[in-house]
């Protein structure tokens, strides 16, 4: 009798142990697809960008400078335009760096400024 009751307890304990198995073993292919999405580069680099842009001090960084930049861009541009001449070019590349540069250092009071004469402009054309 107590033969029976060992080896049904023995029974009941293996059936436990693998349905613990079976659960386990869906949870670690669960993980393992979680972290293989994740590791996908599209993936990282949406999840990197989504970091960053949650960040202020970052975004305000990057603003300013895309915003120094397209204003170095775009005077370069102005100035110099389409030439094959390579002085020009090498002139208008130290200028566009210059630009970019005082833009970017400064971009909170040019922003402050042109924030300003929008202002003024919306108010004179409404008059």
């Amino acid at each position: 009798m107590k033969e029976k009751k060992t080896s049904d307890n023995l029974v009941d304990t293996i059936q436990l142990l693998e349905e613990k198995q079976a659960l386990q073993l869906n949870i670690l292919k669960e993980q393992f697809y979680v972290t293989y999405e994740s590791l996908k580069p599209i993936n990282f680099i949406k999840d990197t960008l989504r970091d960053i842009a949650k960040t202020p001090d970052i975004t305000d960084g990057i603003e300013d400078s895309i915003i120094g930049f397209a204003t170095g861009y775009l005077t370069k541009k102005v100035i110099v335009g389409k030439t094959m001449n390579p002085i020009k070019n090498i002139a208008g590349v130290l200028f566009q760096i210059g630009v970019t540069n005082v833009v970017s250092n400064h971009s909170e009071r040019i922003k402050m400024v042109g924030k300003q004469l929008f202002n003024m402009l919306t108010k004179s054309i409404k008059k």
